[in-house]
């Protein structure tokens, strides 16, 4: 699906997107943008070569206008129909909402502002847009921040049921060459191990973050592997993975009646 798995990456993202929406090129894209038929009938020329031109020019504004939103695609995965559809409406609303004193309106979506009062509420309009815009991103970002610091022992052990399942998984994928699958396993790998990193870390125990540092780059030859459809790269990074997980359980866990859990002298 082509997600994102880290969340630094996935907050550093939505913290980019939102500073990007308070910036004047942001804003002077999104003028045109909404004002189309102005820019059209300001920059048309004559010919095929005129009008490659002018799609051209105008394109570049879209891109500017919408480039960050699209790479917000990959927090909640490229090819997920909800996320796609919520940017959409978003994007959407930036360019046909109407704001300013006015707000019961019509702002010039589709031809330029005839005095400067409705050029003014126009522009106000959007940058209460782009405002509003830069402080969901910023409060997301956050958010996602917040979460990656705070990784309980209730969730470690969630990821460790989750991992057992995931690396047999990744082994049989690699068994029958379905390369496709075993992709898909590297990243849910991936964003368990991140949350095992996460845990070691709060707990100050600089061994096991080392060894789940291991497991990472292992997940990542897996995913390499995957890419390039190469099975023996993927079994000797599977090798790696399963090497690194059970120096974390000869040294961090113990085997209880009820199951294996984390030795008490390793927890704060």
């Amino acid at each position: 699906m082509m997600i994102a798995t880290s969340p630094a990456f996935g907050a550093a993202l939505l913290v980019a997107a939102g500073i990007y929406q308070l910036t004047p090129l942001k804003l002077a894209c999104l003028q045109h943008c909404r004002a189309p038929a102005h820019f059209l009938a300001r920059h048309w020329r004559p010919g095929p070569g005129g009008a490659l031109r002018l799609r051209f020019e105008h394109g570049l504004f879209c891109l500017g206008c919408c480039w960050i939103l699209m790479e917000l695609l990959f927090l909640g995965g490229v090819m997920n129909l909800l996320w796609i559809v919520t940017i959409t409406l978003f994007v959407l609303l930036e360019k046909v909402i109407p704001f300013g004193p006015q707000g019961g309106r019509v702002t010039g979506t589709t031809k330029e502002p005839t005095d400067l009062e409705s050029k003014e509420d126009q522009v106000q309009g959007i940058k209460v847009i782009v405002a509003l815009g830069a402080a969901v991103g910023v409060m997301l970002g956050a958010a996602l921040v917040s979460a990656q610091d705070t990784v309980t022992e209730a969730d470690y052990e969630g990821a460790m049921k989750e991992l057992r399942y995931l690396v047999t998984d990744a082994a049989m994928h690699i068994d029958a060459s379905y390369f496709g699958d075993l992709g898909e396993d590297s990243d849910k790998l991936y964003t368990q191990f991140s949350k095992v990193e996460t845990f070691w870390k709060e707990q100050g125990q600089a061994k096991a973050v080392e060894i789940a540092g291991q497991a990472l780059a292992a997940v990542s030859g897996i995913s390499r592997a995957s890419g390039t459809q190469d099975g023996p790269a993927a079994t000797a990074a599977l090798a790696d993975l399963r090497k690194a997980c059970d120096a974390c359980h000869g040294e961090f866990r113990e085997e209880t009646a009820d199951g294996f859990r984390i030795k008490p002298s390793a927890l704060k």
